[in-house]
Parts: structure tokens; C-alpha cells; sequence
């Protein structure tokens, strides 16, 4: 259960504050916030913490629990490093296939949020407790709270100061975070 929520709050706080919910913001804006789409997104972020949680498990199989926890740090690390870049101020759906279908937005939401922090936090998660289901469906969860949640809220006040100070301040908890992990791994602590 702790993997749940701790891939749960950390993917809210991640995907919340970083690019993917403001890209998810423009697909649901472009595709008109139809039923459809936002389950062709959900589906998208199911995929996502899927074949990361199955990849966290499989690491995990591979080293020691000292080396998962130093995994699970490397991956807080590295997210928080990508809260302290600022988001692409506006996603291009041009390309994308008009109309609010259910494909369209899995395909653009797929294709778009490759390579996303929270993917790589949630196997850092199944890795380091090694419970992959868990970690999965915490992430799943926090992705969409996330990215269908605050995307919407959060997209026409991506530059004000408000919000730059709380990628700062995420920024800053996930490299305490990572701190306390890597000192535990290492057991400096």
C-alpha cells in the first residue's frame, strides 16, 4: 500500500507541475473536452505506468535492494531537475487528427509524453519496493488527477510567479527526498 501512495503523490506532484498535464490540457482544448478523449488520455497514462511499473519490477529482479534504493533516488533526482525547467508554453496539435476521438488522443498523448519524469519515478517505485501493481496503479491514479485535473487549472497561469514557485518548491522536495534515499541506500544514514 505504500507504494500506491507514494507513486500516487509523487506522480501528482510531477506530472501537476511538469509538461505532461499541459500538454494532456491542449489534446482535451484541441479534441473538445469530449468523454472520449479524456479516456483515450487515461488509457495513454495506463500504458505509461504500466510498462514502467513492469520495468521497475523487472530492475528489480536484477540488483540489490541497496542499488533499487539508489535507483529510486536517481529517479527523484532527475525529476526534479526536469520541474526546474519551465514547460513548453504551448503543445502543437496541428498534426494531430481533428474531431474528440478516443484514438486520436491515446495516439497524441502517447506520442507526446515520451520520456515523462513520472514514468521513470514510478519504476524507480516498483523497483525499490517491489511491487509493481501498486506502484502502477498509484501512479496511474495521480498521473490522471494530474493530467486531468489540474492541467486544466493550471494551463493559463504556467508563467505567473505562484507557480513557478511551486515547481521550485517540488523541485526542492524531491531533491530532499532523493537526499534521504541515497544516505539511506548508502547507509550514511
Amino acid at each position: 500500500m505504500d507504494a500506491l501512495l507514494l507513486s500516487l503523490f509523487l506522480c501528482l506532484i510531477i506530472d501537476g507541475l511538469g509538461g505532461q498535464s499541459l500538454h494532456a490540457h491542449h489534446l482535451l482544448h484541441h479534441h473538445g473536452y469530449s468523454g472520449a478523449s479524456k479516456a483515450g488520455i487515461a488509457l495513454a497514462l495506463a500504458l505509461y505506468a504500466g510498462l514502467a511499473a513492469a520495468a521497475g519490477f523487472y530492475i528489480s529482479t536484477l540488483i540489490t535492494p541497496e542499488a533499487r534504493s539508489l535507483f529510486f533516488a536517481l529517479a527523484l533526482g532527475l525529476s526534479a531537475a526536469g520541474l526546474l525547467i519551465p514547460p513548453k508554453a504551448a503543445t502543437s496539435t496541428e498534426d494531430s487528427p481533428s474531431g474528440g476521438g478516443f484514438v486520436a488522443s491515446m495516439v497524441a498523448m502517447l506520442f507526446g509524453g515520451i520520456g515523462g519524469n513520472a514514468q521513470f519515478v514510478i519504476a524507480g517505485i516498483a523497483a525499490a519496493r517491489a511491487d509493481p501493481w501498486m506502484a502502477g496503479l498509484g501512479g496511474w491514479l495521480g498521473s490522471i488527477a494530474a493530467c486531468l485535473v489540474l492541467g486544466g487549472m493550471l494551463a493559463g497561469h504556467r508563467d505567473m510567479i505562484g507557480v513557478k514557485a511551486a515547481r521550485i518548491s517540488g523541485a526542492i522536495f524531491l531533491l530532499a527526498v532523493a537526499f534521504f534515499a541515497a544516505m539511506a541506500a548508502l547507509r550514511l544514514v
